[in-house]
C-alpha cells in the first residue's frame, strides 16, 4: 500500500505463493510493523512524515493483510489484481485518526 514507508521501522512480512502449472498465481502476504526508536516519526514511502513521534508512544503501527492474482497471458505480459487492508496499530490510534484502510489495485506489465 506504500501507507507506512521503510524509514524507522520494522516490517514482518510473511508471505505464501503457490505456484501451479497454469500462469494463475495466488499470492497472500501479511506486514506486522513496528517502529524503531519511540521519539521518531512515522515516515510514508515518499519520506514525508505521516504521524510524528514522540516519547511515551506506543511502537506498534499496525498489519496489513494483502491478497494479490497474477495471471500471465503468454511470455510478455501478465496482469495483476490485489486487495489489501491495514489495521491500524496503538500507534495510530494514539496520534489522531485511526480509519482501517482498504487498498485495491490492478496492473498490466508488458516485458520485453
Amino acid at each position: 500500500m506504500d501507507f507506512v514507508g521503510r524509514q524507522n521501522v520494522i516490517d514482518l512480512n510473511p508471505s505464501l505463493t503457490i505456484h501451479r502449472m497454469s500462469q494463475t498465481t495466488p499470492q497472500l502476504s501479511g506486514h506486522l510493523r513496528r517502529r524503531v526508536p519511540r521519539a521518531d516519526a512515522l515516515y510514508n514511502a515518499g519520506g514525508m512524515v505521516v504521524r510524528p513521534g514522540a516519547p511515551g508512544t506506543s511502537l506498534d503501527v499496525g498489519e496489513e493483510v494483502d491478497v494479490v492474482l497474477t495471471q500471465g497471458f503468454g511470455r510478455h505480459v501478465t496482469a495483476d489484481v490485489g486487495y489489501g487492508h491495514f489495521f491500524p496499530g496503538t500507534f495510530i490510534e494514539q496520534n489522531g485518526s485511526n480509519e482501517a484502510i482498504d487498498f485495491v489495485h490492478v496492473q498490466l506489465a508488458l516485458r520485453y
